[in-house]
């Protein structure tokens, strides 16, 4: 037997489900606007609706999009060319052009203010790399803020010692004041 035999579409079918477990889950108080069983319903079908999708989203940019991506990134081919267009060099994946690149920056002459002739052309002197010129810049940085933290230590001992025995020498003049006084 089947549900038109009843007389009952699919659509009919679920309404009544769905009436009925309205039905079910409504106690006979009044609910009133977001506490209303019907927006409770609601807000978990929508949750679960998202949930869902999201799921699904992050299934699809996981198994299709990001290996597609990843394998057109690393098979793109970067042609250096002249001024007309004209190829130039060998061609590179971009992988490799990007680890080149790379070791360029490192290995590019800098002066002492870590900048390369094309940014500071007048009276420039090569004076390192810029991957020593960092390299020096955090050590110094990290040396002067421990020294910078070292001394604020000595200063607040030093500051305590001080107050102490002015507070010592105060309180031996007082002492005096009040011996002559007597």
């Amino acid at each position: 037997m089947k549900i038109e035999d009843l007389g009952l579409s699919q659509e009919k079918l679920t309404q009544l489900v769905v009436d009925q477990i309205i039905d079910n889950a409504y106690d006979g108080e009044s609910y009133i606007g977001e506490s209303s069983i019907g927006a409770q319903i609601e807000k978990q079908l929508q949750d679960k609706v998202t949930a869902s999708i999201d799921e699904t989203v992050e299934r699809i940019g996981n198994e299709v999009i990001l290996p597609k991506v990843t394998e057109m990134i690393e098979n793109h081919i970067v042609q250096q060319t002249n001024e007309w267009g004209e190829a130039k060099g060998e061609p590179k994946t971009f992988v490799e052009h990007l680890i080149a690149r790379a070791d360029y920056y490192m290995q590019e002459p800098v002066n002492h203010e870590g900048k390369t002739k094309k940014e500071d052309n007048y009276n420039w002197r090569q004076n390192t790399t810029r991957i020593c010129y960092l390299v020096d810049k955090h050590l110094q940085y990290s040396i002067s803020t421990a020294m910078e933290a070292a001394l604020k230590e000595a200063n607040s001992s030093i500051a305590e010692g001080l107050k102490k025995a002015v507070s010592i020498q105060i309180d031996q003049v007082r002492a005096k004041l009040d011996k002559k006084k007597r």
